[in-house]
């Protein structure tokens, strides 16, 4: 029976640090990368997912395409500014922001447009 390779992470965000399985070709198979939340609440009161640990701005699109995955969601739309950068996601009938600024180097989701702030709570409970 061969033992599957793994390949160790070099790149580390503090979170972010993933084990992928390699396969005989050296491909990438599947990638796991272990996410923690916790809940708050932006400067203007409306609440948050904030992935814990910091993110830098080369670290945000592999934590991002994680929290994506990890939640179900589907990419809409992908905004990077000189300061932030913004991912529009659906889920079901929900839609969210995905985000990380300079300000908080912290990668965070919320309710977007006219999705309620109580999916927020229920992303943070499960379904």
């Amino acid at each position: 029976m061969k033992r599957r390779r793994t390949k160790k992470c070099t790149r580390v965000a503090d979170r972010a640090c993933s084990n992928s399985k390699i396969n005989s070709r050296n491909r990438v198979i599947s990638n796991v990368m272990p996410l923690d939340f916790r809940q708050d609440r932006t400067a203007t009161g409306k609440p948050e997912l904030i992935a814990t640990g910091k993110c830098g701005w080369p670290e945000f699109p592999g934590l991002a395409r994680a929290v994506v995955k990890h939640f179900g969601m589907t990419v809409i739309e992908k905004i990077d500014g000189l300061d932030e950068r913004m991912w529009f996601t659906r889920l079901g009938s929900a839609r969210y922001c995905v985000s990380w600024d300079i300000w908080f180097p912290e990668v965070s989701i919320m309710a977007w447009e006219d999705t309620p702030d109580a999916a927020i709570d229920r992303l943070a409970t499960g379904p």
